[in-house]
């Protein structure tokens, strides 16, 4: 999710919409804009986006590492 799925992405709006409606599981990570910012945007913004749980993008490298940490562990 970036600035521009906001501004151009139709196709992306159309994804999400779709995973909240057929109640799929969708991860989404926040790419150069904040939760904060996102909730501030007006109308269009599909419900998903507004009532889950967000990590920005940055703070992936940290669950990835930790992640790469518990798959090391139990195949030792």
């Amino acid at each position: 999710m970036s600035p521009s799925t906001i501004n151009s992405g139709a196709t992306q709006w159309m994804e999400l919409a779709y995973s909240d409606a057929f109640d799929v599981e969708t991860f989404i990570l926040l790419h150069h804009i904040s939760y904060n910012e996102l909730k501030s945007k007006e109308g269009g913004v599909p419900p998903l986006l507004l009532s889950s749980q967000y990590n920005d993008a940055s703070d992936w490298k940290t669950v990835i590492s930790e992640i790469g940490q518990l798959i090391h562990a139990e195949e030792t």
